[in-house]
């Protein structure tokens, strides 16, 4: 929403000019949407993607987070995929999600944009900035949904601080931008909501108490919504900050990751260059009020953190940043009417998009999550049925649908349970998915590693028929539970890619389980290091 401007800014952008220029905008997200629509058919990559997949499979049949499995992913992340259940999209279900997202983003962050600075630079700028992820990752993705959520937030509280009157349509900006950003990834809403609150309470002036209890008030509706609509318990919620604590700085196997991918430097450069433009702007007096300038540099800071902390290419990290430089750049320079510095953000902003979709049609993201599993250099095979009717994918995939559809034709009746990397075996088989398990295996991130005992207790609870694992891969899953299964499973077929075990009639009782939970796993499970998650 927008605050009232002077008469004199609105006769100077008449609504022709200023609906001229979103439409730039517009045109330009359109044709990142077709990108993405088109390269999304492209390769798959497992580790980060067949959890996902399972997330909406498990969301279009009612499951409820924190009571039917164990979940660390946002809030918001899991309301759009229950949005998504009336609709029955397949692979593309993800992308069209993203598109939809992306497009509520820039029309949030162009309202939230006084009429006098919508100009096409910047107009084209933040379509720029919104279409980064989508043309690069293309498929919905916590990081990116997180960063459109934290750019609206600062556009909201950036405009509270400027020479116009606070109103009520800036509280309700403020109040609805922090409730949907409590709902975001916690590496991003937890420093942001603590940025805002913290500089509300030194430079908030008359409108201290006022902007406080909106961040707040805003930030407890939106997860009271969430607590309701999906619905999760308040414990549940707390439990997704809890489990992740230990990500909370950057760890040396995260950091060497960010030399994998070739997008992840250029991506890093073009941002810090952009931000230098920003400080060219916010650093002579008058051209901003200070505390806009202040904000900008703090708010700016904080945008750095997803970058360090995020086990993810850093294009999906890369909107935040960008928006708050090319918004902050705008606002000191459009009543100067300079444009070079405004010129400058937009060249930057066009290079990182490049960059996106230099890697968004390598499919970069995709190698990046498939290493030695689904990812293949050719993609010569067409899916034409099931989940990823469509898709084009290498011969590793195209054979373990295909071996899924003859195990599934011999057992009919039972219950599946499938490893690392295949998860998406639940939505392919229409399958139900197993409860109180976490939605894939890394400990600190998917679940808290003193959960194991739990989790070994809910693996036996749900009398599981079959085992689907791709190879050997036993990626970051508890050693006690591959010891659970070593007991009781065996392995009766080997078919292609996969190894199928079946359970052991006579099986040992529960309590002798759990007494046994951390024992080492049986030297017939290999554990492949994975590559990263977010």
């Amino acid at each position: 929403m927008t605050a009232a401007v002077p008469k004199d800014d609105a006769a100077a952008h008449p609504r022709a000019n200023l609906t001229g220029n979103v439409l730039w905008g517009w045109l330009l997200l359109a044709l990142a949407s077709v990108f993405a629509s088109w390269a999304v058919f492209r390769q798959f990559g497992g580790y980060d993607l067949s959890p996902l997949v399972d997330l909406f499979w498990r969301m279009r049949n009612g499951a409820v987070p924190g009571t039917d499995f164990i979940n660390t992913w946002p809030p918001l992340l899991l309301l759009v995929a229950k949005a998504c259940a009336p609709f029955d999209l397949g692979w593309y279900e993800l992308t069209a999600a993203n598109i939809v997202v992306a497009c509520a983003a820039f029309a949030a962050l162009t309202a939230l944009t006084p009429p006098a600075e919508r100009t096409v630079a910047l107009c084209t700028g933040l379509a720029m900035a919104v279409s980064v992820p989508l043309v690069y990752t293309n498929h919905i993705w916590h990081s990116s949904l997180s960063q459109y959520c934290a750019a609206a937030f600062f556009v909201a509280f950036f405009r509270c601080f400027d020479r116009r009157a606070w109103n009520r349509r800036r509280a309700a900006s403020l109040f609805i931008t922090a409730a949907v950003l409590a709902l975001s990834k916690q590496n991003v809403a937890l420093p942001f909501l603590a940025a805002g609150l913290a500089f509300a309470s030194v430079f908030g002036g008359a409108l201290r108490r006022t902007l406080l209890v909106t961040i707040v008030g805003g930030a407890l509706a939106g997860i009271l919504l969430a607590v309701v609509l999906l619905p999760m318990s308040p414990a549940s919620f707390l439990y997704s900050y809890v489990a992740v604590a230990g990500r909370g700085l950057p760890s040396h196997e995260m950091l060497e990751s960010f030399r994998d991918g070739a997008t992840n430097l250029p991506t890093i450069e073009l941002c810090l260059a952009a931000i230098a433009v920003m400080v060219l702007v916010i650093v002579p007096a008058g051209r901003l009020p200070v505390r806009q300038r202040l904000i900008a540099a703090l708010f700016v800071a904080a945008s750095l953190i997803p970058i360090v902390t995020d086990w993810d290419a850093k294009l999906n990290n890369a909107t935040l940043p960008l928006v708050i430089a090319l918004v902050t750049i705008v606002a000191g320079t459009h009543r100067s009417g300079s444009r070079v510095k405004t010129g400058m953000a937009q060249v930057l902003l066009a290079g990182v998009l490049l960059v996106a979709v230099f890697g968004g049609a390598s499919r970069e993201r995709m190698a990046s999550v498939g290493p030695g599993a689904f990812w293949e250099p050719v993609a010569a095979h067409r899916i034409d049925h099931g989940y990823f009717n469509g898709l084009h994918s290498g011969r590793i995939l195209a054979d373990v649908l295909q071996e899924l559809e003859e195990i599934a034709a011999t057992r009919r009746q039972g219950r599946f349970f499938f490893g690392p990397r295949m998860e998406f075996g639940y939505a392919e088989l229409r399958v139900p998915s197993p409860t109180g398990l976490p939605l894939w295996w890394h400990p600190g991130s998917s679940y808290a590693p003193a959960d194991e005992p739990r989790i070994i207790s809910a693996f036996a609870a749900n009398d599981i028929d079959t085992l689907v694992f791709l190879g050997d891969d036993r990626t970051r899953m508890p050693a006690g539970l591959l010891a659970y299964i070593s007991r009781h499973y065996r392995l009766t077929a080997h078919r292609g890619s996969l190894q199928v075990f079946d359970r052991v009639k006579q099986a040992h009782p529960l309590h002798a389980t759990l007494h046994q939970a951390r024992e080492p796993s049986a030297d017939r499970f290999q554990t492949m290091s994975g590559p990263r998650t977010s």
